[in-house]
């Protein structure tokens, strides 16, 4: 991550306050068999604390698991009881409001299906483990536990949704989203709680969030969240909605560090 993005991404989640921190793997899905650099993304730290380590276990079926460099942070590697891969970063600190992402270079099973990505979070002497699964009784666990969708139909993330299901001005283009004024949307990487944004500050005058009208109502894939500083903004696929502040109409868009083209 750039010291650039570290700065935004810090500005973005000051405001969490007491929110609980959820670690989460990104890319959400991908196609059988794909070579793809996974991100663990560690929301913030714990009741407080800073973050000082992560434990990882990789699911049996991901194969040349290669974690990538992190400065300031040491990987160790070790084989579970049942031969399955743990990863574990140590030696760094991530700041109780910091949200950061470990990477690691991973080959996806070939075959489709819903990959868990046990996380153990440590905050010094305390160890959170995000593990749970959802149950009929428990839908929405305080820990869930990472989660990784194998599956064909993430080849065809490209097409556009229905045209009735998109709020009023908004287009596809190139299979991108596209806000009425032409410019491309995009999600970042650490809106990993449903129904909040984490671009606030500074981080929302470089990334200008996509602002809803006041009568605007949930439409398809489409939602609304509100915003602290007030108003509302689009969401697509529960994911919150902005453009860059630099980009003019028409322009192709691409993406970067911790934010993605809406598609």
């Amino acid at each position: 991550m750039s010291k650039l993005s570290r700065l935004l991404a810090v500005l973005a989640l000051c405001s969490a306050g007491g929110a609980r921190a959820h670690v989460t793997v990104q890319p959400k899905t991908a196609i059988p068999g794909a070579q793809e650099t996974l991100r663990i993304v560690v929301g913030h730290g714990c009741d407080g604390q800073p973050t000082t380590g992560l434990r990882v276990d990789i699911p049996t079926g991901v194969e040349q698991v290669e974690p990538q460099p992190k400065p300031g942070w040491s990987i160790s590697r070790q084989k579970s009881q049942s031969g399955a891969v743990e990863l574990v970063w140590s030696g760094g600190v991530l700041a109780a409001k910091e949200a950061d992402s470990f990477e690691v270079e991973v080959k996806l099973p070939g075959h489709s299906g819903a990959l868990a990505f046990p996380a153990f979070q440590s905050c010094g002497a305390t160890v959170t483990g995000w593990t749970e699964t959802s149950t009929p009784e428990t839908p929405k666990p305080s820990h869930p536990v990472p989660i990784l969708t194998v599956t064909t139909e993430a080849s065809t993330a490209l097409a556009a949704p229905p045209a009735l299901a998109r709020p009023q001005g908004v287009t596809v283009r190139d299979g991108v989203l596209i806000d009425p004024l032409g410019l491309p949307l995009y999600t970042f990487d650490f809106d990993n709680m449903v129904g909040m944004s984490h671009c606030v500050g500074d981080c929302a005058s470089t990334w200008r969030p996509f602002a809803a009208p006041a009568d605007a109502k949930p439409v398809g894939d489409w939602g609304i969240i509100g915003r602290d500083e007030g108003g509302i903004q689009w969401t697509y696929k529960n994911q919150p909605l902005y453009t860059n502040a630099a980009e003019r109409p028409g322009a192709a868009g691409h993406d970067r560090a911790d934010w993605r083209l809406a598609r």
